[in-house]
């Protein structure tokens, strides 16, 4: 497998050259999922200048008052976490950073094959700690 890992001046340009090319202004609400999510959808909700909350556990934290908001996270690979929170904000659209499968976001960064992994920086401890054999880090 490989894995790519990205640093933050990285992810600022990604997120600046998606909020720009996708018109995430139309959207009230950014809703992150919790942990990489809510990282995103702040720094979406900073650039953009947008109220952020967050899911976690089969809620919205703080409510999400409108239902046209975004559901943003790093990594789309099963779906699972992003069909919870859109069955509690149907109406709400989603985006994620990098995904093996793009008929199941409306926005994404980039695709990527399930040979392939991307390291963020809140992902440090994950691969240190981890067995590192078969796994060709590269900086993207």
């Amino acid at each position: 497998m490989i894995v790519t890992y990205i640093d933050y001046g990285e992810i600022y340009k990604m997120v600046t050259d998606m909020a720009g090319k996708y018109n995430l202004t139309q959207y009230r609400e950014f809703v992150g999922m919790h942990r990489a999510g809510m990282i995103l959808a702040c720094m979406f909700g900073t650039l953009i200048n947008r109220p952020v909350s967050y899911y976690l556990k089969g809620e919205i934290h703080p409510k999400i008052e409108s239902e046209y908001c975004l559901v943003i996270d790093d990594v789309l690979r099963t779906g699972e976490s992003l069909r919870e929170v859109l069955e509690i904000a149907p109406n709400a659209d989603s985006l994620v950073m990098f995904t093996n499968d793009t008929n199941s976001v409306d926005y994404f960064f980039e695709k990527v094959t399930d040979d392939k992994w991307v390291l963020f920086p809140w992902d440090l401890k994950d691969f240190t700690d981890g067995n590192k054999e078969g796994y060709s880090l590269h900086r993207k």
